[in-house]
């Protein structure tokens, strides 16, 4: 079976005894559970306030005084209808809703599924990127098309595993290592894609 290592498994730079490589993966992985509790919060103010500006201007002041006061650094928080974008001063962005841009700080490396349209994207400087897109494509050709994407792109197919109407895969470069999984869910198909560097 192929060996295929995500980016949760790399470490990055260690001293000698590993623990600075313990400690910044642990760090990416605390501001990787913040960043999905931001949105889950923002999404349940945003939902109670509705769209008009006023409200709108409520949730978004309240969302990042609760973020602020849970960590470090400011973070801007803008809901407009039914999406909303989340970034703070080191980088890190989040665009949550139907139809949101991928955000500009997207990188290079982590070619976008280019058939559907993004519901989530989020992007971390020292972590990689990840985004999910609806498509009306079925399961297998959502499948094959972002593979010949990937392909094309100099990527290798390491990972291949279908299970009950799921197809997880596993891609990499000399550089980079990308992580797929596409399922129906509600009559449409979910693409998601996390990419991040060796």
């Amino acid at each position: 079976m192929p060996n295929s290592t995500g980016a949760a498994g790399s470490l990055g730079p260690r001293s000698a005894d590993g623990r600075e490589g313990v400690r910044s993966m642990f760090n990416r992985a605390r501001r990787t559970k913040k960043f999905a509790v931001v949105g889950a919060v923002a999404l349940a103010i945003a939902g109670l306030t509705g769209c008009s500006s006023p409200s709108e201007q409520a949730a978004e002041q309240l969302t990042e005084e609760l973020v602020e006061a849970a960590g470090d650094g400011q973070v801007d928080i803008d809901i407009e209808d039914d999406s909303m974008t989340i970034a703070d001063d080191e980088g890190n962005e989040m665009a949550l809703g139907q139809g949101v841009a991928i955000p500009d700080t997207w990188p290079d490396y982590v070619p976008m599924f280019n058939n559907g349209t993004v519901v989530m994207a989020t992007v971390q400087p020292d972590a990689g990127a990840s985004a999910v897109w609806e498509t009306n494509l079925s399961v297998d050709e959502a499948a094959d098309t972002y593979d010949a994407q990937l392909i094309a792109a100099g990527f290798t197919l390491d990972q291949d595993v279908a299970v009950e109407g799921a197809i997880v895969r596993g891609y990499s470069s000399q550089d980079v290592t990308i992580s797929v999984s596409i399922a129906e869910e509600s009559g449409s198909t979910m693409v998601t894609v996390a990419g991040a560097m060796n």
